[in-house]
């Protein structure tokens, strides 16, 4: 499918998507995105803390809002989103209300 897209096309949705993401994110507080917001350095995985909310504990309330995320496998575990050709902008918009409506309880 990629391919009939073409790498550009898919490069491009993939960071308006992130992007989208990241300004979303960027507006609630408790929040700390931690990828960098060039796009550069970013590609299309978006990783955040939610003060207060373990990395697991939040995938298990955005799954409850229908929204996929997942922790990162790392020594310092994230929150992970990963926007893409897949998804649409509503469906960032709704992990940006999401991870809000969590922040404003937690």
């Amino acid at each position: 499918m990629q391919q009939s897209i073409g790498r550009g096309r898919v490069v491009t949705r993939t960071v308006e998507q992130a992007t989208r993401l990241q300004e979303g994110l960027a507006g609630i507080d408790g929040v700390t995105v931690v990828t960098p917001a060039d796009p550069g350095v970013s590609a299309g995985i978006v990783c955040l803390e939610l003060d207060g909310l373990s990395p697991p504990d939040a995938v298990a309330e955005l799954r409850r809002r229908d929204v996929v995320a997942s922790v990162t496998p790392y020594r310092t575990s994230y929150l992970r989103l990963g926007p893409s050709i897949a998804t649409s902008p509503e469906q960032v918009d709704q992990a940006v209300t999401a991870i809000g409506e969590i922040a404003a309880t937690v």
